[in-house]
Formats: structure tokens, C-alpha cells, sequence
């Protein structure tokens, strides 16, 4: 018996497909649930393009100026599948079941088998990822595409950083911002690619598709509205805060990162960036790459589950 529990538990294929059937699951029941917050907005856009059949997809009650993707997403949806909330809900499935296979390849590039499922477990207690599930939030999207643009990074395939990418600032504005973060993070661990302007041109070329993409459809809503980015109609909510915003936000921020438990997390990373930097120093290393850190997470499985 106690053989075949750890014989599963070493088995990683086998916790990644328990976990996309929990998760599988959890949608199920929460199928009734009704839209929240933005996804009440993105449903109204999607009701929007369904009901005009396509013909346009910028309306001047939604229009933030983002392109509607994942609202034209799920209005494609209802025409294959019909106009359900329960529709609404399975829509985030693929993403979800996205989100766990790139969770799983990070977890066994850094882990031993052995902790892997315990990695899979603190992913389910992490209150944001849940209830986005449960809500069928378009955030998970985000967070998809960037654990696949991080594997990318680590498998140095320009092809599918490219492809991981291009739809973040198609589905809101503050996805360039996840690009900005894909780029830097693959600045780091890939610099030999950026060694020199031929290699440096050749690598960036992966970032180009997102950011003409972007552009097309700046202009596009451009031509067709007279306005990009920010509208005049809605310039409380896209404004430049001032010092008394910022510093509430800050306090807003922190205490969101203490009531969900992520400061534990950032006490780890703390602890990380100090040995990591203490580990260079006795080995003279300029910089860290993958193999280093995938010999220093083994090492440490503690706070790579955590971190």
C-alpha cells in the first residue's frame, strides 16, 4: 500500500492529469456561478459583438481602448456552443489546463519528483489562482501565457516566446507590462543571445510580432474612434495618479500581499537573492543561468515550491 502511494506520487504525469481533473472539477461545480467584475464587463462586450453579429468590435459604452480578444473569444464560443453562462465558465478550461502543464514543466525543471506534488497542492491553496478559476476569470489567460513565455525563456526557443507573447497586449493594455517582464527575465538567463547587435537583433525579434500587433490595432481604434488609449469619456479611470493616489495604492498593495500570505513568499525570495548572490561571489560567477538554477532549487526544494 505504501509502496503504491509513493509510486504514484513519484509518478508526475500521473499528479499532473489528477490535478487537470480536480481543476476540471471545480469549473463544473461552479458553472452557475454569475459573471464578476471584469468578466461582467468582457461578457458585455461579447454580448455586444454576438448580438451584431460580428459586424464591428468596438462600442462606445465598452470601448477602453483594449482590443475586445477574449470577449470576440467567447461571443465565438456561443455561436459554436450557444449563449450560456455555463459556456462562459468552460471558456477558461483550455487556460486553466494550460496554466497546470506549464506549472508542471517549471516544477519538474527545478524540483525532484518527489516534491512535485507538493508544489501542485500550494498551487490549489493559492487563494488568486482559485478564485479566478472559480469566477472564470480572463486573468488566468495572463498568467498562462506568461508560464509559457517563462519556460520559453528557459528553453531559449525563440519561436515560442514569440508565440506566448504576441496576445498579451491584445487582451489589456497592462499586458505589455508581462512582455516587458518576459524580455527582462530573458535578457538575464539567455545574455550570451545578447551578446553582441547581430545576436541582440536576431533575439528581439521574437518581442516584434506583439508590439506591431499592438500597433495595427492602436491605429485601427485610432481611425475608427478618433482616440487611443486613453478617451476623454473615460479619463478618471486611465489618468496619471498623483502622490496621495500612489501612496494609498502602496498601502492597498501591501495589505493585499499580507491577507493573502504572499509575504511569505516574497521572505523566501529575500532569502533566495541572498544566497544566490552569495553563491556568486565564492564562485566568481557573472551571472546566473538555468543550470545554476535548477542546481540551486534541487538543492533548496523548500523554497523553489514556495517561490
Amino acid at each position: 500500500m505504501n509502496n503504491t502511494i509513493k509510486n504514484y506520487l513519484n509518478n508526475t504525469h500521473a499528479i499532473l492529469f489528477a490535478f487537470i481533473a480536480l481543476y476540471t472539477l471545480i469549473i463544473l461545480i461552479s458553472a452557475s456561478i454569475p459573471m464578476f467584475w471584469d468578466m461582467e464587463y468582457i461578457s458585455k462586450i461579447s454580448n455586444h459583438i454576438y448580438d451584431n453579429n460580428f459586424s464591428s468590435l468596438i462600442f462606445s459604452d465598452t470601448d477602453s481602448g483594449a482590443t475586445p480578444l477574449y470577449s470576440t473569444y467567447l461571443a465565438v464560443l456561443w455561436v459554436i456552443f450557444g449563449k450560456s453562462l455555463f459556456v462562459n465558465h468552460i471558456a477558461i478550461l483550455p487556460f486553466v489546463t494550460g496554466i497546470l502543464f506549464q506549472y508542471y514543466k517549471l516544477a519538474n525543471r527545478f524540483l525532484d519528483k518527489k516534491y512535485v506534488v507538493f508544489s501542485f497542492i500550494i498551487l490549489l491553496l493559492e487563494p488568486t489562482i482559485t478564485s479566478q478559476t472559480i469566477l472564470a476569470g480572463y486573468d488566468l489567460v495572463f498568467c498562462f501565457l506568461f508560464l509559457f513565455g517563462l519556460n520559453s525563456v528557459f528553453d531559449n526557443n525563440r519561436y515560442k516566446i514569440a508565440l506566448s507573447v504576441i496576445a498579451m497586449p491584445l487582451l489589456n493594455s497592462r499586458g505589455f507590462s508581462l512582455v516587458c517582464s518576459i524580455f527582462l527575465i530573458d535578457f538575464y538567463i539567455n545574455s550570451a543571445g545578447y551578446s553582441n547587435i547581430k545576436k541582440f537583433l536576431k533575439n528581439i525579434a521574437a518581442y516584434l510580432p506583439a508590439i506591431i500587433f499592438l500597433i495595427v490595432w492602436l491605429l485601427y481604434h485610432y481611425m475608427s474612434t478618433g482616440w487611443f488609449i486613453v478617451s476623454g469619456s473615460r479619463e478618471r479611470f486611465h489618468h496619471i495618479s498623483g502622490l496621495e493616489e500612489i501612496f494609498r495604492n502602496l498601502i492597498y498593495i501591501a495589505w493585499k500581499i499580507n491577507d493573502f500570505g504572499r509575504v511569505v513568499i516574497y521572505f523566501v525570495i529575500f532569502i533566495l537573492a541572498y544566497k544566490v548572490i552569495k553563491s556568486n561571489k565564492s564562485t566568481s560567477k557573472k551571472h546566473i543561468n538555468s543550470a545554476s538554477l535548477r542546481g540551486f532549487y534541487r538543492s533548496n526544494p523548500i523554497i523553489a515550491i514556495l517561490v
